[in-house]
């Protein structure tokens, strides 16, 4: 995973891109950045999901969120909603870089989250 990461900061074009978008499907998350090795590849969502369907190792899951994606059912852009949004919630109020050192936040890590907590 790292290096597709790393070759897609780095925006560097790779010999088989859509090796990278089969290569997604076998991982636990389905967040990698499969629309830019599309891209490099030349390849449509639709031709895309045919690889990733033909693909029988694949996790299921994985493809299943992967397609939703490439459909445009998914985004990594959606509202927090429930316990994600307490916790986005805190976070904000808190303000981000809050702990003044690792082992204060190793100590805070541990307490449950709720209007009582600093």
């Amino acid at each position: 995973m790292a290096a597709r990461i790393r070759n897609f900061v780095g925006r560097i074009v790779v010999e088989e891109p859509l090796a990278y978008v089969r290569q997604a499907s076998h991982e636990q998350s389905y967040l990698s950045p499969i629309f830019y090795y599309l891209h490099l590849a030349g390849k449509s969502r639709a031709e895309a999901i045919t690889e990733l369907t033909a693909n029988r190792n694949a996790k299921p899951k994985t493809v299943r969120e992967i397609i939703r994606r490439l459909r445009g059912q998914r985004s990594l852009y959606y509202c927090a909603g429930g316990r994600r949004l307490i916790h986005l919630d805190q976070v904000r109020d808190r303000g981000i870089g809050a702990f003044a050192d690792v082992g204060e936040a190793k100590a805070d890590h541990g307490r449950p989250y709720g209007p009582h907590r600093r």
